[in-house]
């Protein structure tokens, strides 16, 4: 039997530096003793939200979670789902009117569709990005081979960051 063909997006894909950087880590013989500061943004351990914690809890009453099954959905998410990110966006004085509401595995996910929509895959057009930029996303730049356009910030002795120069962002835009 012939194997089949898989893509150079697949072929070419790793893990982000950042997992990279994790799955070393674990294979270090002296990590318990390494006091690991976590600045990655995903994996973060919050608390379940209130009402998802009440089905949780009667997950015998006739509900989507009866019984303890999470049910299958279209990858666009329930409507019931979809609505409540718009109320929860309402909230804030934003006009939902004409908003889609994408549900996804998670922001990595996010952020390559949106990149994929935004600038296309093997793209001309550049994303900009304002430094300092999430790690993920210049590795989904160079995944997708999308361009990307970014600004230099100087870290501050105080830990902060120089304010963005919106003249020099304004050049970098501009049609040519």
């Amino acid at each position: 039997m012939n194997m089949p063909l898989i893509s150079n997006h697949f072929k070419d894909r790793k893990p982000s530096s950042i997992r990279q950087a994790q799955i070393k880590f674990s294979k270090r013989q002296d990590k318990k003793e390494v006091r690991v500061i976590n600045l990655a943004i995903g994996n973060v351990s919050l608390p379940i939200h209130p009402s998802m914690k009440k089905r949780m809890e009667n997950l015998g009453n006739k509900d989507p979670f009866s019984g303890g099954k999470v049910p299958y959905t279209s990858t666009i998410g329930l409507k019931e789902t979809r609505n409540a990110f718009l109320k929860a966006i309402a909230t804030l004085d934003i006009d939902v009117t004409n908003l889609f509401i994408n549900i996804t595995d998670g922001g990595s996910s996010s952020m390559e569709i949106m990149m994929l929509g935004v600038c296309g895959p093997s793209s001309k057009n550049p994303i900009m990005l304002l430094d300092p930029s999430y790690t993920n996303y210049i590795q989904f730049c160079k995944r997708l081979d999308i361009p990307v356009l970014s600004t230099n910030r100087r870290l501050r002795d105080d830990g902060t960051f120089a304010t963005l120069n919106f003249n020099k962002i304004l050049d970098m835009v501009k049609v040519k």
